[in-house]
């Protein structure tokens, strides 16, 4: 499954919990930089159930600083940055914490995402992350088995696929373990195959 279509996933599993959370939070201050960022206009969205929709709008994005604050509260859920051309760049959650500070590089997007001060996002971010580079290691692996003769081909697949899906599902019990009782490993939990087919096949 690529990166996309990962990401994809995850947002059908937070439209499904996300639509009945709401805590009063007393407003909201979330800044983001992104390096590289050519928008001079972004949206802060949400995901509610089948629905997504936007929450506030920062209309004055220069060198990649965006601002989004507001006095009224935010639910709690999962929301994302969206950009003038209506491209999703990436989720983030908001729980207890409305104040938040997120960077990343339009460079590398997913591998540069940080929320210092923010351990959930932190730890979101870094379970992305793990994924999207198994995702770029399969990839790999992929068109350097092209030059090889078919027999070793088909070997040399079948042992990288069983590394990566012991990687992967290791990862995912010890990551879904640590995160037990918490809204982020609620919402990484309704994943229902978790045995590599979050690295794709082909």
């Amino acid at each position: 499954m690529s990166q996309l279509n990962f990401m994809k996933k995850l947002a059908v599993l937070f439209c499904l919990l996300t639509g009945t959370l709401s805590y009063s939070q007393g407003g909201y201050d979330i800044k983001i930089n992104i390096k590289g960022l050519k928008d001079t206009m972004v949206f802060l969205a949400k995901y509610n159930f089948d629905k997504q929709y936007i929450v506030d709008t920062c209309k004055k994005v220069k060198n990649g600083n965006i601002v989004f604050k507001g006095k009224k509260d935010l639910d709690k859920g999962v929301y994302f940055l969206v950009s003038q051309e209506k491209i999703r760049y990436f989720d983030f959650f908001v729980n207890e914490n409305t104040k938040l500070t997120i960077s990343s590089d339009m460079a590398d997007m997913v591998n540069g995402l940080k929320a210092p001060g923010s351990k959930e996002n932190e730890d979101f971010f870094g379970y992305i992350q793990f994924i999207t580079n198994k995702n770029i290691e399969f990839g790999k692996a992929k068109d350097q088995s092209k030059s090889l003769a078919k027999p070793d081909s088909i070997k040399f697949m079948t042992e990288k696929m069983k590394a990566l899906n012991e990687a992967v599902l290791k990862f995912d019990t010890d990551y879904l373990k640590a995160h037990k009782g918490k809204l982020l490993g609620d919402v990484l939990n309704l994943k229902t195959d978790k045995e590599l087919k979050d690295v794709p096949k082909g």
